[in-house]
């Protein structure tokens, strides 16, 4: 199973080969390394400010794969030096569309909208893969006057990307998180419709004021006016007005996570979590949970939060890309949940 993550100082001589030996000897592209000398200095060149560059590697920590992103300094952040070795090509291993998706993702997250690229004529394969990812061809002429061009580049690519923000929720903001809460809440959804995902916990006007005035514990994302997403970080004392999480502090002598005890002074309750149909996949439920995550770890040492188990869409969001552990599992209300633990360190 491959693994990605981003380049570190031991990489660079496996990283310099990879890309070399694509270039000149399987593509005949006629660029040295003297013509790259951003390849010598990766950690100065690109992860700086919002940008980064990540490898693909092999469980035997073989470099089969690189993925860079420049930040140009305003909205726009160039793609580069996007390269995969051939045996991991394809649908198989998916190696280029995996770094492209982590791209792409920390692209939004950082406020980035929209990406660019240079690349070679005779890379048809990468060709395909931009205009399969969205991209759309430009002239050289479009190009924003920061982005920074490669002797050989012959075309160019433009991609905009679903631009949104995170921030604490203003009382000004209650409207839009009830509109969003409307569409996704379960009794509001057909069985086929919650499939999709959905959120079991109502709020009245009054709930968001009190969890926004006294709790400071909402995080919305936006775009443009509209609320497209929101998620809750709140005390156990704040959660007590509903009888499910009031049951869910009995039972914390139940179990522990990472040999930790729960209580209600050490820990909060995180979510519920929604976010819009037409941006999930996209950045926003990740940046929301981070944004609630730092903020609580100024007071807190743990979270916990619970999910329906039928709930299948966010139970495989929160374990297998937030990596919330499965800590408690108990039935309330003839409905069966799991409780999942985290800790509570934004660097953890």
């Amino acid at each position: 199973m491959l693994y990605i993550r981003p380049f570190q100082s031991k990489d660079q001589k496996a990283v310099i080969d990879l890309i070399l030996n694509i270039q000149q000897r399987e593509f005949n592209v006629p660029v040295t390394l003297q013509d790259q000398p951003d390849l010598l200095q990766i950690e100065q060149f690109y992860q700086v400010n919002r940008g980064n560059f990540w490898v693909a590697l092999t469980p035997n920590d073989e470099v089969v794969g690189s993925i860079a992103l420049i930040d140009n300094g305003d909205t726009t952040a160039t793609i580069r030096k996007m390269f995969v070795k051939a045996e991991y090509r394809g649908k198989l291993y998916g190696t280029g569309q995996k770094l492209y998706d982590l791209l792409e993702s920390w692209a939004i997250d950082h406020g980035f909208q929209s990406l660019w690229l240079g690349t070679f004529d005779r890379l048809h394969a990468a060709l395909r893969f931009y205009d399969k990812n969205g991209f759309v061809s430009v002239d050289k002429r479009q190009l924003p006057p920061s982005f920074p061009i490669m002797s050989v580049d012959n075309r160019f690519y433009t991609k905009s990307l679903p631009y949104f923000s995170i921030r604490a929720a203003k009382l000004t903001d209650i409207a839009g998180v009830l509109a969003l809460q409307s569409l996704y809440l379960f009794a509001n959804l057909s069985e086929q419709e919650r499939e999709q995902g959905f959120v079991t916990t109502p709020f009245t006007t009054e709930q968001l004021e009190r969890v926004i005035g006294e709790e400071a514990g909402l995080y919305i994302a936006v775009q443009g006016e509209s609320v497209i997403g929101y998620a809750f970080g709140a005390s156990w004392g704040f959660w007590s007005q509903w009888p499910i999480f009031n049951y869910m502090v009995e039972r914390f002598s139940q179990f522990t996570f990472d040999n930790q005890v729960f209580t209600t002074q050490n820990s909060y309750q995180y979510g519920p979590i929604c976010v819009d149909i037409s941006m999930r996949g996209k950045g926003v439920a990740e940046a929301l949970f981070g944004a609630v995550k730092t903020a609580m770890s100024k007071r807190y040492a743990l979270g916990l939060t619970f999910i329906n188990q039928v709930n299948a869409i966010s139970i495989a969001f929160h374990t297998r890309k937030l990596g919330l552990a499965i800590v408690d599992e108990f039935e309330f209300k003839d409905k069966q949940y799991f409780g999942l633990a985290w800790h509570s360190d934004p660097n953890v």
